[in-house]
């Protein structure tokens, strides 16, 4: 039997839970068979997450490629040797890729591989909604090089596979070809059941270490939020990290030392605590936080988001972008933070 005579194969690249909830989705309303439907999770998410159904999950490493000319033949030889090994784990077999941007060289190549016919993006969180990446489609065309690779756009569209966007809103990928509208739902038939008390009223969402150029100004904004802000209300805080902090363990441990240096009564959440399906089911909720994607699903499933950190955010490129950037989506969006600090 020729390659092209087998069955397309659809690839996922679940980054989070929102995404994999959202290709549920998309499975669902398109009714394809689930035994082609193939994921890839870098950060793992399918040991977190409780699933009833049988779930093709298989292992993709990240790839780092150099814009050295020094180096070209080097990333020859990994661009080869990647996109062999996918072949092999998709059995040769044609692909239709389903994504949430192209910010990484390993979705590019998956991509740019001739075994993938057309690709889709989905929205798994911020960039869906981000204005710094709408950009005019005849400004957004992507090449299908390897020479091209450090040169395409986050949300790059080349019309020979783009098959379009799904977002769950009329907001999501709004300046998007061919945009398709899917339900929100995080809570599919594939999960197990979610029966968690509504006692976690107030959750501290801890964000990643990576969206700040001097981690010592995040734990500023931490130590100031707990003085000025917490400690009067007298009630527990739950802290929910993001997770990159499963291999940054001492900066972890930097945040719980204050917070045990201010006597505050706290609990850590499980990584299969996920606050974005659990607000959708208990609305009376406090969200505090930064910069996460979680600010825009707590407010719209109604919770509260409290947004701190501005004392601080000229000490810090990356905290000030990222400030900047969620108001401006929220703005965007009209919707609002209860409160900012």
């Amino acid at each position: 039997m020729s390659n092209k005579s087998k069955e397309l194969k659809h690839l996922f690249y679940a980054s989070n839970f929102i995404a994999l909830s959202n290709y549920l989705t998309i499975i669902k309303e398109k009714n394809l068979n689930l035994s082609n439907c193939i994921f890839y999770s870098p950060r793992k998410i399918q040991s977190t997450i409780h699933i009833k159904k049988e779930i093709n999950f298989i292992e993709i490493e990240n790839i780092q490629l150099t814009k050295s000319r020094k180096y070209f033949l080097n990333n020859r030889l990994k661009i080869h040797s990647f996109v062999k090994k996918i072949n092999e784990l998709l059995n040769n077999t044609f692909y239709h890729l389903y994504i949430p941007h192209l910010i990484n060289y390993r979705e590019k190549l998956l991509l740019l591989n001739k075994k993938c016919q057309k690709y889709s993006f989905v929205e798994e969180g911020l960039p869906a909604y981000r204005i710094d990446f709408k950009i005019e489609t005849n400004s957004n065309i992507l090449s299908l090089k390897y020479s091209n690779i450090h040169e395409s756009m986050p949300l790059g569209i080349n019309f020979k596979k783009f098959a379009g966007a799904y977002g769950t809103n009329d907001h999501a990928f709004h300046w998007m070809p061919k945009k398709k509208k899917i339900k929100l739902n995080f809570n599919h038939d594939a999960f197990e059941n979610f029966n968690l008390s509504d006692k976690y009223q107030n959750i501290l969402g801890l964000d990643s270490p990576h969206t700040f150029d001097d981690f010592s100004v995040y734990l500023n904004c931490i130590q100031y939020f707990v003085e000025n802000q917490f400690l009067k209300k007298h009630e527990t805080l739950y802290l929910k990290f993001h997770p990159d902090y499963e291999n940054k363990t001492s900066k972890k441990s930097e945040i719980i030392e204050i917070l045990n240096n201010q006597n505050l009564n706290y609990e850590i959440l499980d990584n299969n605590i996920l606050v974005e399906r659990y607000v959708q089911k208990n609305h009376n909720i406090t969200f505090y936080n930064i910069n996460s994607t979680l600010i825009i699903y707590v407010l719209l499933a109604g919770g509260e988001v409290i947004q701190f950190g501005h004392k601080f955010k000229k000490s810090d490129r990356k905290l000030e972008y990222s400030i900047n950037l969620i108001q401006s989506t929220l703005k965007q969006m009209k919707l609002n933070l209860t409160e900012i600090h």
